[in-house]
């Protein structure tokens, strides 16, 4: 009977933090603060050093776990970027791009 209660419990935590991460969406939204920096901030306060005390240490989940949220992040940045935006971004971003490889080649 216990089991029972532990996973019930479990779930409730699960469908708090993703009720949390929904309604931290709609709130970055409104005030154009970038969604990673809220969804990372409530992650640390899930964590092990936060009040929501979750102790992960499963090395291999961590690593797919972070893969797939990456992938998720960059597909949807991808999606949401305006042209005209893109445009603008190339010139800079090739030329830290290539200072960068020549600085790392030349160490």
């Amino acid at each position: 009977m216990e089991s029972i209660s532990l996973i019930n419990g479990l779930l409730l935590f699960g469908a708090l933090l993703v009720m949390l991460g929904i309604l931290s969406s709609l709130i970055a939204t409104r005030f154009g603060a970038p969604l990673l920096l809220v969804f990372v901030g409530l992650g640390m306060l899930a964590g092990e050093d936060g009040p929501g005390g979750i102790v992960f240490n499963n090395y291999r989940s961590t690593y797919l776990i972070g893969s797939l949220a990456l992938a998720v992040i960059l597909f949807d940045g991808g999606l949401r970027t305006h042209l005209k935006t893109l445009r603008g971004a190339i010139g800079p971003a090739t030329l830290l791009a290539s200072v960068g490889v020549i600085l790392t080649a030349c160490k």
